[in-house]
């Protein structure tokens, strides 16, 4: 089966890129890690913290479902703004172990009617099989 997609070239941070602001995303005395560049075919503006997970059959990782937590092998947060259109993919720098600020990964499943913290909890095991750990920060 031939693979349609096309590359989608990722502006990694230079000398004409702002670097961006400390967002407490990856918190804790591990940090991240575990970091590596994905292959992701996930169509739309991703943005950093967003929660991927493996295709079966495949090393492309796309956006995590609810579904997916019982299913994937393998789950990554994003570490890198994207935008990827239609029939494209993206190579993106993804966490895939390390401690992470709970309030600020984003499942992509979530609807406004979701509460985050269940939606945490629910995630809570299965990322930690992948060496993802959700923590609460308190501020």
């Amino acid at each position: 089966m031939a693979d349609e997609r096309t590359q989608v070239e990722v502006n990694l941070i230079g000398d004409d890129v702002d670097v961006p602001a400390p967002d407490m995303l990856i918190v804790g005395s591990a940090g991240a890690g575990w970091t590596d560049i994905l292959r992701v075919a996930s169509e739309g503006s991703l943005k950093r913290g967003t929660l991927l997970m493996s295709m079966a059959g495949s090393d492309d990782f796309t956006l995590c479902t609810a579904a997916g937590l019982s299913t994937a092998q393998v789950f990554a947060v994003l570490a890198e703004p994207v935008a990827i259109g239609e029939n494209e993919y993206a190579d993106a720098a993804g966490y895939l172990a390390g401690e992470f600020n709970a309030d600020l990964v984003i499942f992509p499943w979530e609807t406004k009617d979701d509460n985050h913290d269940d939606l945490v909890e629910l995630a809570r095991s299965a990322l930690r099989t992948s060496g993802i750990l959700l923590r609460k920060v308190v501020k």
